[in-house]
């Protein structure tokens, strides 16, 4: 068992740069990895498969089983005072699905106990402002977005001040306050954020890499859209569909494409890209997608409205 193990290891140590296929197939025998290993308690072997396994989990969707290893990563870290067993990607995809669960207050008690371990080092402190970053992104709803963005803006100053480069944190950072400058309506400074964490990319190490420039230039296509500027969005999003591993983020995307579609006069088109979303969210069991307050209530708007010409008919 233990040299299956390990083959599993070494496979998604090439998560960054492997073919995604690859680790789509071998998903029901890595959740049996994750299975074993937690009825084994062997906390050093799940670290090691976590780090992109976790990635895995929670971008096709099994958050079950992303939240049985990310729970008893941080139980253990909380019960012997040790963040060295956490990582960036696994605090991140843990806060990432309660949230979409509705259950965030689960991860801001449990980060309640493991901040103030998170000091001291420079990769330490580095973890710490992102995920305050990220829990700051959940809860922007009934503050005002101006402190937000403020708070965001001092984060990527301070890691870009550090003497090492945390890529995954900064352009996760960057991504969140493009996300939240087009909550404030202000596209180009949104576009100008996208664009700054581009730049990074092609010196980033440890991230993947065709993934996230497809998640930065899908943002900047909103922020295109947001100008009027449907066709080029559109065209946009279709180009850099194919490279979204996110099961979530691909049915924002078809969502994207059902207003876009629909602001073209497309309207079969639209109906048929925004129900091809609902189904992925249903799948997922997520009744309203991050940013709900973006295109998503326009597409809410376009089907009801759809609906009633069909009945008049």
């Amino acid at each position: 068992m233990e040299k299956w193990v390990l083959w599993y290891q070494g496979l998604l140590s090439n998560y960054p740069t492997g073919e995604y296929e690859t680790f789509k197939t071998e998903l029901p025998n890595i959740i049996l990895v994750f299975r074993w290993l937690l009825s084994q308690g062997n906390i050093e072997a799940l670290v090691e498969t976590s780090r992109w396994g976790v990635v895995l989990l929670h971008s096709e969707g099994e958050w079950t089983e992303c939240l049985a290893v990310c729970r008893y990563i941080v139980e253990q870290a909380t019960a012997h005072s040790n963040p060295n067993i956490l990582n960036f990607n696994l605090l991140h995809y843990y806060l990432d699905t309660v949230a979409h669960q509705g259950r965030i207050d689960e991860f801001k008690i449990n980060w309640s106990r493991l901040e103030p371990l998170f000091h001291g080092r420079e990769d330490l402190e580095a973890i710490k402002l992102g995920i305050q970053a990220r829990l700051a992104r959940w809860e922007y709803v009934g503050k005002p977005l101006s402190l937000t963005i403020e708070f965001l803006e001092h984060v990527i100053e301070q890691l870009s001040q550090m003497s090492q480069a945390y890529d995954e944190i900064m352009l996760t950072t960057l991504n969140t306050l493009g996300l939240l400058y087009l909550y404030s309506k202000d596209p180009e400074r949104a576009a100008k954020a996208f664009r700054k964490g581009l730049e990074i990319l092609p010196k980033s190490v440890g991230i993947t890499k065709t993934e996230w420039e497809a998640v930065l230039r899908g943002n900047m296509a909103i922020a295109a859209g947001r100008q009027g500027k449907y066709a080029e969005a559109r065209d946009e999003i279709h180009r850099i569909l194919p490279h979204i591993r996110e099961k979530l983020d691909i049915a924002e995307a078809y969502i994207l494409l059902a207003v876009y579609e629909y602001r073209l006069g497309n309207f079969t088109k639209s109906v048929e890209l925004g129900t091809q979303a609902e189904r992925l969210l249903t799948e997922l069991g997520v009744k309203e997608p991050p940013w709900k307050e973006f295109e998503y209530q326009e597409w809410l708007s376009i089907k009801a409205t759809i609906g009633k010409q069909s009945e008049a008919l």
